[in-house]
């Protein structure tokens, strides 16, 4: 059932905690950041019960954050659930809210923390480009924690959405732990495809310079949580 509850207080902090202030729902709203999702993506992302992301979803609906759609593919039609205008107004929050988390929150070698959404390293990757690097062209397909994501890189800007590429020009192939330690500098790409914890396949240049882009935080004590050697690529052996 809904747990909506209201601080009371006419000030913009409290109504927005009003809004999106209950467990889970700005998670939800990060899981939307970069595309559409089904409910069972976010079930995957998110520790939630199905009756508390239920709940939070329909709350987020009813506050007008977030709203259902229904897409057809060449089978049949999927429900999805969207950022709306006012959901697309949180991204710069909560990009700035998990910058201000990464160096003021819970500390990263705290043991507890031993989840990382794949959204959440690609919308830091997506929003913290160095503006000095050269970017180069190229088309990614990301499968992270055996989802696919689209990375395009064009004139210095890099897009992130839900899906796979059909001009793909690389194949990423790793888990969420080890692209952010890449990202951050804590480890190198050959140092992690030499642990088989990430394959590139195609222009491996073009993805080396894309990660290569991405300025790392200054957080940067993080323990060793990746999983076990990735299976080879077709062509890879």
């Amino acid at each position: 059932m809904s747990t909506v509850r209201s601080y009371g207080e006419l000030c913009g902090i409290s109504r927005a905690l009003d809004a999106v202030g209950e467990r889970w729902a700005m998670l939800i709203v990060r899981e939307l950041m970069l595309g559409p999702r089904r409910f069972s993506d976010l079930r995957s992302a998110l520790p939630a019960s199905s009756n508390i992301l239920t709940d939070r979803l329909n709350e987020l609906v009813a506050r007008g954050v977030v709203r259902q759609v229904l897409r057809h593919d060449a089978t049949r039609g999927r429900h999805l659930y969207e950022l709306t205008e006012a959901g697309v107004a949180l991204v710069p929050v909560l990009v700035q809210l998990g910058d201000w988390g990464a160096t003021y929150g819970t500390p990263s070698d705290d043991p507890r923390l031993t989840r990382l959404s794949p959204t959440s390293v690609l919308v830091y990757a997506k929003e913290h480009l160095d503006p000095e690097s050269r970017l180069p062209s190229a088309v990614i397909h990301a499968v992270i924690d055996d989802h696919s994501w689209t990375l395009r890189a064009r004139h210095g800007r890099l897009t992130v959405h839900t899906g796979r590429p059909d001009d793909q020009t690389t194949e990423l192939r790793t888990d969420a732990f080890t692209l952010d330690d890449v990202l951050h500098r804590r480890l190198t790409v050959d140092e992690a495809a030499a642990r088989g914890s990430l394959v590139l396949v195609g222009d491996e240049d073009g993805a080396r310079a894309v990660l290569a882009a991405v300025r790392p935080a200054g957080d940067s004590v993080v323990p060793d949580r990746t999983g076990a050697p990735l299976p080879d690529l077709p062509g890879t052996a």
